[in-house]
């Protein structure tokens, strides 16, 4: 059966869509350290991760097996906790702030400014570029 609208199928493969997702991330990170180091520091080349990268990603296992794995590979830190509570949390400082235009200012609200035009953009401009309609 013809495809109705003419749109293309797309496969994707989620191990390699997520190792390159992986690359890119970690080489815009590391331009960024490597813009605030200033005492010569090194930052590693992603080559000299990525095998350890593609095993984890290849990890098939619930997702406490998996964050076993990034733990266990030496390359996050053990002591980083996130509380998405906190986080949220942080909203609550609004109504003490002087000023309401002091809240643009705050690493909350530009992330949710962020998401959202993340999030227009995936919906309305990339997926259409792929012959993916969302209304």
């Amino acid at each position: 059966m013809k495809n109705p609208m003419g749109v293309k199928k797309v496969k994707h493969n989620n191990q390699e869509d997520f190792y390159e997702g992986s690359e890119q991330l970690y080489k815009y990170f590391s331009s960024v350290k490597l813009a605030e180091l200033t005492d010569g520091g090194v930052v590693t080349d992603f080559s000299d991760i990525a095998d350890k990268i593609r095993g984890i990603l290849a990890l098939e296992g619930d997702r406490e097996a998996r964050i076993k794995a990034w733990k266990d590979s030496g390359l996050v830190e053990q002591d980083v906790v996130y509380d998405a509570s906190d986080w949220e949390k942080s909203k609550n400082d609004f109504p003490s702030l002087e000023h309401s235009e002091e809240v643009v200012n705050t690493s909350v609200y530009k992330f949710h400014q962020a998401a959202a035009y993340h999030r227009c953009y995936v919906l309305k401009e990339l997926l259409s570029q792929h012959g993916v309609v969302v209304y």
